[in-house]
């Protein structure tokens, strides 16, 4: 979860796709078969990304939490959703 908040990944996936591109053609042009953590994390944004932070941040208002806690709340369903995603095996 911290290499996709580092890239912006929810608000930019576009940017984590490029990285992984540009990590890709590097392993490819050093002899490499391949870059072998692109699909684990293109599995992991896909995962980031499935997580409907508005309905997230509306259960955490029911729920009585406010301002930064509704933003932790939502971080931590994507972090949950990430590790899950992890654990699915190979493949996107």
């Amino acid at each position: 979860m911290a290499l996709l908040q580092a890239c912006d990944a929810v608000r930019r996936p576009e940017r984590m796709k490029l990285l992984l591109d540009a990590c890709e053609l590097r392993a490819l042009a050093q002899g490499a078969q391949g870059y072998p953590a692109k699909p684990l994390m293109l599995r992991c944004l896909e995962a980031a990304l499935s997580v409907n932070a508005a309905a997230v941040a509306g259960e955490a208002v029911r729920n009585g939490l406010r301002g930064a806690e509704i933003g932790a709340a939502v971080h931590e369903a994507r972090r949950l959703a990430v590790g899950f995603a992890k654990l699915r095996g190979e493949g996107p």
